[in-house]
């Protein structure tokens, strides 16, 4: 049967980190296609050893009864060969599923332990949960008064709360037990951030080597911005359309910030040039003449908005009152130009491009590079 590797990296799994497993090809196949509630596929998370409970523990009973053993997952059936154990994936996950419970640390080497039992009893031994009077007292009494009552019911008392003690949080250890689950979740969190956005900057990347539309169609710079504004940082809150609110003298979209204000946004193409040097003054650079219609532009969407910014304000609050946490306020808008490229510019043109941009008010010019930049500084922060 035709397998692949696959390592996998995880500091939780200790001794293991970095271990690496097989799985057919028709599983692993499968789990790229699939996705998990974060929207990783599933393969990536069993990279990361976050796709199926207990799996860690699973490794560690094979691995303690024999280290040289092979760990395959696969999709048929659950075997045993001289050199390898083949673990039916979606049998061992929904076999875990049932008995790990997040707050016991013990419970995923019983869950692994029992399973391997059950396949391979000749290897692994029963595993027993032996309780003493004391130990049973103290468990029967943390229990919930409605298990108490059914326990009372039942002729074999240590048996219920064998059956019941996967699911008992021992008190003392509670605190640390959750700290630790949410420093997984905040892990998972931050490994799904750091694939989302390192998928989005190489889909941007490619994208800045055709010529795409600035406005129109679904494959528009424009879309595309709007929908990946986490490039221009974490202090923008969701964009407002300009048809919702009623205006036509201002962009297709208004991003508030944080604390409630207006920024607008204006995108012209990657292969516009940004400045051009001025051939009446030799070492002088110019706004390219897109750029200064782009500048013109935003300048009459500013005056518009400060015209009518009580009723613009009015209106967005209607509309988004219910979805921003606090209210808008369209004072004073700053204003943003995303157009051309700047990755081969010479000392002199960065010069040039910093004296005009100090002439500006209000107005900040971004390149494509420069944005593409700020994505990979806001991945290195995750």
């Amino acid at each position: 049967m035709p397998t692949k590797k696959i390592k996998i990296s995880n500091k939780a799994y200790g001794e293991f980190n970095g271990i690496e497993i097989q799985l057919t090809e028709k599983l692993y196949s499968k789990l790229s296609k699939e996705k998990d509630g974060a929207g990783i596929s599933r393969l990536s998370s069993l990279k990361i050893g976050r796709a199926v409970r207990g799996l860690k523990h699973l490794i560690t009973l094979i691995k303690q009864t024999n280290k040289d053993y092979k760990i395959v997952l696969t999709h048929a059936k659950t075997k045993k060969t001289q050199t390898s154990f083949y673990i039916n994936y979606e049998e061992f996950g929904k076999h875990s599923q049932k008995i790990f419970y997040p707050f016991y640390r013990d419970v995923g080497l019983r869950s692994a332990r029992d399973f391997l039992y059950k396949k391979y009893p000749s290897v692994f031994d029963e595993p027993k949960i032996s309780l003493s009077k004391k130990e049973i007292d103290k468990v029967e009494k943390d229990l919930p008064s409605v298990i108490r009552k059914l326990s009372e019911k039942l002729k074999n008392r240590e048996k219920l709360i064998q059956k019941t003690t996967d699911i008992v949080i021992d008190l003392k250890m509670k605190k640390k037990v959750l700290k630790r689950e949410l420093e997984s979740l905040q892990e998972l969190h931050r490994q799904s951030s750091i694939y989302l956005y390192s998928e989005k900057l190489k889909e941007y990347e490619k994208r800045l080597e055709k010529n795409y539309p600035e406005t129109q169609g679904k494959n528009s710079w424009q879309k595309w911005i709007y929908e990946n504004n986490w490039l221009f940082g974490v202090n923008y809150q969701d964009p407002i359309q300009k048809e919702k609110v009623g205006f036509y003298n201002i962009p297709d979209f208004l991003f508030p910030t944080l604390d409630g204000f207006i920024d607008i946004l204006e995108i012209k193409k990657p292969t516009f040039d940004v400045i051009i040097e001025d051939k009446n003054h030799a070492g002088s650079f110019v706004w390219s003449s897109e750029t200064n219609r782009a500048i013109g532009q935003v300048v009459n969407y500013i005056t518009q908005i400060e015209l009518n910014q009580l009723q613009l304000k009015e209106r967005i609050n209607q509309e988004y009152g219910k979805i921003y946490e606090s209210k808008i306020f369209t004072i004073k808008p700053r204003a943003f130009i995303l157009i051309g490229r700047s990755d081969n510019w010479k000392e002199q043109k960065r010069e040039g491009f910093r004296k005009l941009s100090y002439s500006l008010h209000g107005i900040e010019i971004i390149t494509y590079t420069d944005l593409y930049k700020r994505g990979e500084k806001i991945i290195q922060m995750y």
